[in-house]
């Protein structure tokens, strides 16, 4: 309404085409320009993805291939644009197939992932489309998502994704072997037999509220360094770069701002729970070090 120019980052909604059972495009909504990364949920090779412009867009073609031409390659890789012909094939004839059968074939699967886990599925919040390509489960109290997904990898089963309660498991459109899931219940099995936890409740991780944060803007090099500190041993310090959990991938503090708060808070249980940050360094004997930024002088 404003006349801005919406881009969105649609990297895990390549098959959003292949029938009505899936969320709706944010191209269908009104969006000016969606990136699409076709290997996640297509046939397609690492590093692919799709560029797609609104028909209604307020960013015109021709603009769009001009900035591309001064950064792109003049040697592209044939075999990546091959895989993106082939995924754009593979999603084409996903349409030719009804949207009851690819429903029906998604749920199977995530009623054996289920059956042979023993896990629950984790509860979407109300308002938010659930994209029936992704199963969401969550792990007993007392273990963590980051857990399961390590003994899963174990046994060849790479998740999408973990957190400090949840794995992410994309389904796949084609047919899955049985040994797959016997993975997964072995894997679960192992888990709750191997690791010992506390029995104590663990409350969810919930992201603290961002206020805003005066950043230091003289941070550089020569004005002072930067050295490396243990998580436990910072607080108060400034951060030495964007510490940034993932998932979600949104940073929880930004390069210059001051370690303290409900922040710094998350920050601490985030990663003594087993979960890991970009900005930030883990020792083998699993102790995190960040990034501090220190005037000249100081100690």
């Amino acid at each position: 309404d404003r006349g801005g120019v919406v881009l969105v980052d649609e990297a895990h909604g390549a098959h959003f085409r292949a029938g009505s059972i899936f969320p709706d495009s944010a191209l269908t909504q009104g969006a000016d320009v969606v990136v699409q990364s076709a290997h996640k949920t297509l046939p397609a090779l690492t590093m692919t993805g799709f560029l797609h412009i609104g028909h209604s867009s307020r960013i015109s073609v021709q603009a769009v291939q001009e900035a591309i031409a001064m950064v792109q390659s003049s040697s592209p890789s044939y075999p990546l644009m091959a895989s993106l012909d082939v995924a754009r094939q593979y999603l084409f004839e996903l349409t030719q197939r009804e949207d009851d059968e690819i429903a029906a074939h998604l749920s199977e699967q995530k009623r054996n992932i289920l059956n042979v886990s023993a896990l629950q599925e984790a509860v979407v919040p109300e308002g938010i489309t659930q994209d029936p390509l992704k199963c969401i489960v969550q792990v007993p109290d007392g273990y963590s998502g980051w857990m399961l997904q390590r003994y899963l990898e174990e046994k060849y089963i790479f998740t999408e994704l973990a957190d400090h309660r949840h794995v992410l498991f994309f389904l796949s459109f084609e047919e899955v072997p049985e040994w797959t899931y016997d993975y997964i219940g072995q894997a679960v099995k192992q888990m709750t037999e191997q690791e010992v936890i506390d029995d104590c409740y663990r409350p969810p991780l919930l992201l603290p509220s961002f206020g805003i944060q005066p950043i230091n803007d003289n941070i550089s090099r020569r004005e002072g360094k930067q050295q490396q500190e243990l998580v436990e041993e910072s607080y108060g310090e400034k951060a030495g770069a964007d510490l940034i959990p993932y998932p979600p991938g949104i940073p929880l503090f930004l390069k210059g701002e001051t370690l303290t708060g409900e922040r710094y808070t998350y920050l601490r249980q985030w990663l003594s729970e087993g979960g890991a940050i970009h900005g930030g360094v883990k020792d083998k004997k699993g102790n995190w070090y960040i990034s501090i930024w220190k005037k000249d002088g100081e100690t």
